[in-house]
């Protein structure tokens, strides 16, 4: 009987060139696996080699089927019902279009309305027990495209690719003032200046934050611009902007109010980056949220 593949077993087939091969440099050099990784799944998982449980030191035989079990995880937030909608899910990723106004992540004041406690609560109703494990965050007031691992080998496999800048991500500003550079890149570092504020700023002590920016349309207040991050800081697009004088429409905190819209006018358009089970490349978009939409017409 074969095993089944689901959000925390992986299934892979040895082929001739992996005849002779230990299972623990097969797992390492074709699939990238960490040490962490094999670490995690002696403590909490398992492996099996033709339905018979094994080590990580057993020689591979052409048409091996390894199954890699990284064990069943429980949620670490409450089950709330949340309001979103789904661009994506398989059993490795889901991808989410986060509103403006919701919190990613539970925090010390927001324990239970949160996108994370929606998630629990979606996967509880379709019987589904593994953990959320956000590759992107937004803040509360960017809508758009969201990014979560459903287990230890996804989130690695992706991490990877953002701290090797292969992540495609995109995003769409309404900025302030007429653009006299229609496009550029902003490099200069971003940090926090007091350790209490959430305020970030450009200083030289800042860690390396890279800003790529084009404007798609120009109106008499403000322009359309396309974002895409080479690093991702927190407030990094907020703050880039502020610098070069196109701080965002709706800004509270590097602009001030704005009569057209009640958040700052940040919308996570796209997020590509290469599938951990499937090894192909793939793009996922988010429809401009409507109170941006509504500016451009």
């Amino acid at each position: 009987m074969k095993q089944k593949q689901n959000c925390h077993t992986y299934i892979y087939i040895a082929d001739s060139n992996d005849e002779g091969c230990k299972l623990v440099d097969y797992l390492r050099e074709q699939h990238l696996y960490s040490h962490r990784l094999i670490n995690a799944i002696k403590k909490e998982g398992s492996i099996h080699i033709n339905n018979i449980r094994t080590r990580f030191n057993h020689i591979l035989k052409e048409n091996d089927e390894i199954a890699v079990d990284f064990g069943i995880e429980k949620y670490d937030a409450e089950c709330v019902k949340i309001d979103f909608n789904v661009i994506h899910e398989d059993d490795d990723v889901l991808l989410i279009n986060k509103p403006a106004n919701l919190i990613t992540h539970p925090t010390k004041y927001h324990q239970e309305d949160t996108l994370a406690n929606g998630i629990y609560y979606m996967w509880r109703e379709n019987k589904l027990l593994c953990k959320a494990r956000f590759v992107n965050r937004l803040d509360m007031d960017t809508s758009g495209v969201i990014l979560i691992a459903k287990n230890k080998y996804s989130h690695y496999f992706i991490q990877k690719q953002m701290q090797e800048d292969k992540i495609a991500k995109t995003y769409f500003a309404l900025a302030e003032g007429c653009f006299e550079d229609k496009k550029g890149i902003i490099n200069v570092p971003i940090g926090k200046i007091e350790e209490e504020s959430t305020e970030r700023t450009v200083f030289d002590e800042g860690k390396e934050s890279i800003t790529e920016y084009e404007v798609v349309t120009q109106y008499a207040d403000f322009a359309l611009v396309k974002i895409i991050l080479h690093t991702g800081r927190t407030h990094q697009i907020r703050v880039h902007m502020k610098y070069i004088n196109h701080p965002l429409l709706g800004d509270i905190l590097y602009n001030k109010k704005s009569d057209l819209i009640e958040r700052q006018a940040l919308h996570a358009y796209s997020i590509g980056f290469i599938h951990p089970r499937t090894k192909q490349y793939n793009v996922y978009t988010a429809p401009l949220a409507d109170d941006i939409a509504k500016l451009l017409k």
